[in-house]
């Protein structure tokens, strides 16, 4: 939990930073989302400390490959990338994939209408034997949070003015709203 303590606030910030740099005329709203994500997700943390995983922390499709064993022919899905690795919240990387998901395959709708990003989470909830009744808001806030990410990656690849952009805008601020919704359980 202290990696997490000490690197999060300069990742977030960094997120910030990339839109002012190149004055996005939206920094200054994503900085208020940072801020009250920061504030929610230290509270959580505060709340959860018995309850962290050794999360990926950059978990997405890109860093997952599905492989088959030359012995057996068994198929099996592996993770890769572990630099961002720490103690995390379960709902850390779930949140990241389902929002890493929705970006990739933005307009892919053949992509998404056969594989829509629901399934992962049903299929995450009924494998999980410990899922806590507070974790969709949790998923809701690490979806906002790495909408950031993903906003601050438009931005620089030159998308800061398009429909992907604002849709990840108000996707993020529509998941902080849940937050906010239901974050009295963050005030335990």
């Amino acid at each position: 939990m202290d990696e997490l303590y000490r690197e999060e606030p300069e990742r977030l910030q960094r997120y910030v930073k990339a839109l002012r740099e190149r004055a996005h005329p939206h920094a200054e709203r994503v900085a208020q989302l940072r801020d009250a994500i920061w504030t929610a997700e230290k509270a959580l943390l505060e709340n959860e400390q018995k309850n962290l995983v050794q999360g990926h922390g950059d978990f997405h499709p890109k860093n997952i490959f599905i492989a088959q064993d030359k012995n057996t022919g068994e198929e099996y899905i592996a993770a890769i990338d572990f630099d961002s690795s720490c103690q995390l919240p379960p709902a850390f990387d779930v949140g990241t994939f389902l929002s890493q998901y929705r970006s990739m395959f933005f307009d892919q709708f053949d992509i998404t209408d056969k594989a829509p990003v629901e399934i992962f989470l049903e299929e995450y909830e009924r494998q999980s034997r410990a899922r806590q009744p507070e974790f969709s808001s949790q998923v809701n806030l690490y979806q906002a949070r790495t909408n950031l990410s993903i906003l601050a990656y438009l931005a620089k690849v030159g998308m800061g003015e398009s429909e992907r952009f604002w849709s990840t805008l108000v996707e993020a601020e529509h998941h902080l709203a849940e937050v906010a919704y239901h974050g009295a359980m963050f005030r335990r």
